[in-house]
């Protein structure tokens, strides 16, 4: 006990010297050690109802510390887990989760990998997550749960509470195993003379995924490119920067890291020559769920397309709806005691010096899909019912690729896609076209689309 007490001493002390060396802040931490030692003092040898020294610490420093959705306290529990997910070989059930809020008390469902146990199981997409093994995820971060659906032993069993649209909670297990990492899905479109690259994660592995399906689209001449990063969560920056490198000349500027008082910490370049020539349409496909390094892509290729540099592509848009806002950068920093603090030291800040935290970037073009989350389910629930009935394992790639095309040949903002790459490529083709510049593009595309803003009828 008189370790603890101490503890508390040590900790209110140490507050007190930062407070010090700062200087000028308003609230002293020393005035509160009285306090601080009363309460403990109460609650240890008073209260009905004691809590343990160690949890009431780790309690009053994860409140201290949680004051943005990312930073947190790790007591020595979730630290270890957390390093788990870092060191060693482990097994995974293949979800790939959205960005969480702090007020949320699940976790959504983006996708699942091809061939996982989470896509064996039928797992689908906006399905939300209550619990991993009975313990609600509604006080963890995304980090932190998915340290949970990994395990170090292959088919160990994890057991999943569910939610389905209006359905109740309903549980399943899956075995984890290896997951491939396969972030990259390619599609060519050869009417429309377009290709389509979706990625889901940013991984080790995304950028040369990716250049390996842009060379192969690029082989058969296309007149544009759809990017799809709707849905991607994000993942590895690096990864980003890289796949950045695939349309913008070398050591163009993707992104900075900037502390609290806009000190620039790290800056990322491109560091080689693109393979995307630089005339070719393309349209960068975002909404609410692009995340992170997927926000980082889409606003250093939107960036670079409105400067009108020599070598830059004007013709890059970014179409749908305006991303989520996960600019900021964790570090997580042990601080004895086995404990860690995973603290929000940084923003990512794009090109132009704007930071996207909390307010995601805005499309060129907004166009939002046609249909919600929950008609999306049922048209899901549609294409998988036969074999959910005859309850059919599905682990080859290629029955995966069939049910993704009849998904995207439903998709509204992919539609409206190579409307506009169409539209813009028989534009420009015209010898006397006006359009040289990106705005031109996005001022022409957003005509073509008959927009509310160019829509003002009048009274007959």
């Amino acid at each position: 006990m008189v370790h603890y007490f101490l503890s508390i001493l040590f900790i209110t002390t140490f507050f007190s010297q930062i407070t010090l060396a700062a200087a000028q802040h308003t609230t002293d931490i020393h005035a509160w050690s009285h306090s601080i030692k009363e309460t403990v003092s109460l609650v240890t040898t008073k209260s009905y109802f004691p809590l343990p020294i160690e949890q009431a610490v780790i309690k009053a420093l994860d409140a201290f510390t949680h004051n943005d959705d990312y930073s947190r306290f790790l007591g020595p529990k979730e630290y270890t887990e957390l390093l788990k997910t870092t060191h060693g070989e482990f097994y995974g059930t293949g979800i790939i989760l959205a960005p969480k809020k702090t007020a949320d008390d699940f976790l959504l469902v983006l996708d699942c990998v091809p061939g996982s146990p989470a896509y064996t199981q039928q797992i689908q997409r906006y399905d939300k997550i209550l619990a991993v093994d009975n313990c609600s995820l509604a006080p963890l971060s995304v980090e932190e749960a998915v340290s949970k659906l990994k395990g170090d032993q292959q088919y160990s069993p994890v057991t999943l509470t569910l939610m389905r649209g209006e359905k109740g909670p309903f549980k399943v297990t899956l075995k984890r195993d290896k997951i491939k990492e396969e972030s990259v899905f390619g599609l060519y479109f050869p009417k429309q003379r377009v290709a389509y690259c979706a990625l889901s994660l940013f991984t080790q592995q995304v950028a040369r995924q990716l250049e390996s399906i842009v060379h192969k689209a690029l082989a058969k001449k296309p007149q544009g490119l759809i990017i799809d990063l709707r849905d991607n969560a994000g993942g590895i920056l690096q990864a980003a920067v890289d796949c950045a490198g695939l349309f913008l000349p070398k050591k163009s500027l993707i992104v900075t890291t900037q502390d609290r008082n806009r000190k620039v910490l790290e800056s990322f370049f491109t560091d080689r020559q693109p393979v995307v020539p630089a005339h070719l349409v393309i349209i960068v496909l975002v909404n609410n769920y692009t995340a992170s390094a997927g926000e980082i892509l889409a606003g250093a290729l939107q960036h670079y397309a409105t400067t009108g540099k020599p070598g830059y592509n004007s013709f890059i848009i970014t179409v749908g709806t305006s991303t989520y806002g996960k600019g900021s950068v964790q570090e997580v920093i042990p601080v004895g005691n086995n404990c860690a603090v995973k603290l929000t030291t940084s923003l990512y800040y794009l090109p132009a010096g704007i930071s996207i935290e909390n307010t995601g970037i805005t499309p060129d073009i907004i166009c939002k899909q046609k249909y919600g989350p929950t008609t999306e389910m049922k048209l899901l629930d549609t294409l998988y019912a036969k074999k959910n009935q005859q309850k059919i394992k599905r682990k080859k790639d290629i029955q995966w690729q069939q049910e993704k095309i009849k998904v995207i040949k439903n998709d509204y903002q992919l539609q409206c896609a190579l409307s506009m790459i169409a539209s813009l490529n028989l534009k420009l083709s015209i010898p006397q076209s006006t359009i040289k510049t990106h705005s031109q593009a996005v001022e022409f595309l957003t005509r073509h689309l008959s927009s509310s803003k160019y829509l003002q009828p009048q009274r007959l």
